[in-house]
């Protein structure tokens, strides 16, 4: 089995330097991460607005 271990970790190595396919591969990861961001400062702000509304009818 050593010598087929040895063999997977050579591969591993020349997928890792190969370059990708993707022109800007951080791109995607970014936006979806700053989609979830937004969404939930949008959450934050509607409870906000919430708020303000009951402390005017008291």
């Amino acid at each position: 089995t050593a010598p087929s271990i040895l063999s997977l970790i050579q591969t591993i190595k020349e997928l890792n330097e190969r370059q990708s396919n993707d022109l800007d591969p951080d791109d995607d990861v970014d936006d979806d991460d700053d989609d979830d961001d937004d969404d939930d400062d949008d959450d934050d702000d509607d409870d906000d607005d919430d708020d303000d509304d009951d402390d005017d009818d008291n």
